[in-house]
Parts: structure tokens; sequence; C-alpha cells
């Protein structure tokens, strides 16, 4: 059986890179089914809260399922950053972004705190350098953020935001500390640079294990890792064509899963053992022409053999999992929207897609590129930060 905290440890997320000089919003929708099996789903004009001629369209489309969804904004709060990155605290119920926000001279970094229960910013706190991975650790109540640009690690106690340890990390040959993954089963925080995947010990602060996967063939550069709460382990995606698996026990690679193209986004169904890999598939017309589809793979958690495929189409970008009704959570970047996917069937459920003006809130090309997906599971709903420094909240 699966404990609490390692359902909340196997909460993916999926991180973004720097937009610089973007005003930030935070956009609260919620969703809810409805009974209606028309084929064309509701509508509703949202405000961004920048001014008052900027506006876009929430458009629901059904065309996948009977069931529509609607939403509804609740709240907005304007700030000037970009959104590098973003974790949560389950002890405070708070959500923490990493911001770097740019002038002509220099740029200044900082985490937001967001109230989880509110969904309001409530202050923030200065940890280094482009705070990217943010990672929670159940077991000592610490907030490890990893500061790119600083090249350091830092422990935060979000109780009084006060920073406990500032660890560097990294060296030019193997490059710097990005995402943060942690495993609560042998209490280690999982670091990627570069080329390489370290494994930090939480009681003593000291990098204990350095794995070089960019030699492997196949992988290329790590850029997204999720936690197995069945077996421990943890998974690493390069964007290449596989999946690298590293052991829990021994801190060594123990497997790989082996893809036909480009795998990178990950998720875990603490549930159902199921892991999601996100990517994408070229395909040929019956005139020759090449496109580019979304799919996304499920692989059996207990043996990693891939069981199945399903596309979600355009080109995906984030993947997030909500434990509490099991539904996945896929950006597409060519629909500016998201898409649903139960799990239980892997059918789309719902694709949801934001239309308007290019540039002006939510309507903007880049909103689903470079994103990422964070859950709070003290209202069970899914948060979304866009490339443009929106937060949306699903149910």
């Amino acid at each position: 059986m699966v404990d609490n905290k390692e359902i909340l440890a196997a909460v993916s997320v999926a991180i973004i890179l720097s937009v610089a000089s973007l005003s930030v919003s935070l956009y609260v929708l919620t969703t809810r089914v409805a009974t209606s099996t028309s084929n064309t789903g509701p509508s509703e004009t949202l405000t961004s809260g920048r001014s008052s001629n900027t506006e876009s369209v929430f458009q629901s489309s059904s065309s996948a399922s009977s069931s529509t969804y609607e939403s509804r904004l609740v709240g907005s709060f304007n700030a000037s950053c970009c959104i590098e990155g973003v974790g949560y605290d389950p002890l405070n119920n708070r959500i923490y972004a990493g911001i770097t926000t740019a002038s002509p001279k220099s740029y200044n970094s900082s985490l937001l705190v967001i109230d989880g229960s509110r969904n309001r910013v409530i202050g923030t706190v200065q940890t280094g350098l482009a705070p990217e991975g943010i990672v929670f650790d159940n077991d000592n109540g610490l907030l490890y953020v990893a500061n790119s640009g600083s090249h350091t690690i830092v422990a935060l106690d979000p109780t009084t935001n006060q920073v406990k340890q500032n660890l560097s990390i990294g060296n030019p040959q193997i490059g710097y500390p990005y995402l943060l993954g942690y495993n609560p089963w042998n209490k280690e925080i999982y670091v990627t640079t570069g080329s390489s995947v370290l494994m930090l010990n939480t009681t003593s602060g000291k990098v204990v294990t350095t794995l070089n996967v960019g030699n492997i063939t196949g992988m290329g550069t790590p850029c997204s890792l999720v936690y197995n709460s069945a077996t421990h382990d943890m998974y690493v995606a390069g964007a290449g064509e596989l999946v690298l698996i590293i052991s829990g026990s021994t801190n060594q690679i123990k497997g790989q899963v082996l893809f036909s193209q480009g795998a990178y986004g990950l998720a875990f169904d603490s549930i159902r053992s199921r892991l999601y890999v996100e990517g994408t598939e070229v395909v040929h017309n019956k005139r020759g022409f090449a496109s580019q589809i979304g799919i996304v793979y499920e692989v059996d958690g207990l043996t990693n053999q891939i069981i199945s495929n399903f596309t979600v189409g355009g080109y995906p970008d984030a993947i997030g999992f909500n434990p509490s009704n099991g539904d996945l959570y896929i950006t597409n970047t060519t629909a500016y929207g998201v898409t649903v996917v139960s799990t239980s069937t892997n059918t789309v459920v719902s694709n949801m897609t934001w239309l308007g003006n290019e540039g002006q809130g939510i309507g903007y090309s880049g909103v689903v590129e470079e994103s990422f997906f964070v859950f709070n599971p003290s209202n069970q709903e899914m948060y979304l930060a866009t490339a443009d420094g929106s937060f949306l909240l699903f149910s």
C-alpha cells in the first residue's frame, strides 16, 4: 500500500524555461463535468486583470466525448516576473514558484509564496539566482530549491522561510543543478545537470552518487524526473528514445524503457502503478508529407513494459496526473490548450482550447509551451503554470 508521503512525492512536475520580462497573472479556473451531449462546448469570456481590453475565450471542445467542461475565473494577481519552476509544500499548503525578473543590466530571482487555500501570493523568499527545481521533503519538512544560476541547492524551512542549508552543486564538466526529484524511500534528492544525475543525501547534505547519463546513446539531456512509489525507483527522461530507471536501493541504473521516438514528459499514477511517458512521433500522409503528432505511452510500473499508447494531437509539452480523479492533463502547443485523458479507459474526455489575441493574457500562443503541472492535494486540483506566467487551476 502506498502511503501519503509517497503519493505526494509521486506528483510529477515538468519544469519550464525562463521567458524574460513577462507579466504574471494568476488565473484560477475550476472545471466540472456537465451532462450536455452537444458537440459544441460552452465558452466564457475571461478578463485577465491586466487591462480592461485584455480578454480571451476559454472554449471546451467535446468532440472526443459526450461530456463537456465548464470553466470559471475566480481570481487573478499581477507581478513583473517569469516563472522557472514550481513546487508544493503539503504541511503548510503553499505553492512555491521560482521567478526571475529581467532589467537591462541584471536579473533578479526569488520564490513566490502562494497560499494554496486562497490562491493568493503571500510573500517572496530569496534563495539564489534562477530557482528552477523545487521539491518538498516530507520527512524533515524542508523545501529544496535548485538555483541553476548560482549553482546551488538551498534547503528552506517553509514555516519560517529561513534558509537552513546552502550547498554548491555541479561544475563546468557535468553542468549545474536544474531539475529536482525526491525519493521518500531512501530520503535522497535527485538532481539533474546538463549530463548527469546526482543523488543528494538530505541527512548529511552531501552528494552520495553521480551518474553520467549524457553519454548513453538515445538519452539526451535529462529533462524530466518522476518517482515510482511501487518500486521506489526514479525514472529519468532526456528527450531521446529511452527513459532510464535508477534503482532506489543501489543508486545505479537498473534498466531502461525504449520508445520509437522522443520521450520527454513523465507522470506517475501512484494508484495503478502506471508510468505515463509523453512524446511525439512523425507520421506521413499519402502524399509523403511529414507531421508530428503527440503520443502518450502507458508503462506498467512493476514490469516496466509498455502496455499501450494513445495520441493526444499536436505537440504536447507538459503532463500531470491528478490522483483524486485519475485523470491525466496534457498541454498541447499547437492547439493552445489542455487535453484531459481518463486513465481508466485511456480515452480523451475533453479538449480545452484557449483562443484570443496573440500576446494578450491566455490567448498568447506561448501559453502552453514550456509549461508544467503541480497537484494540490488540499483542494484536489491541478495547477498549470504557463509560459506567460499564468496559473490555471483544474479539478
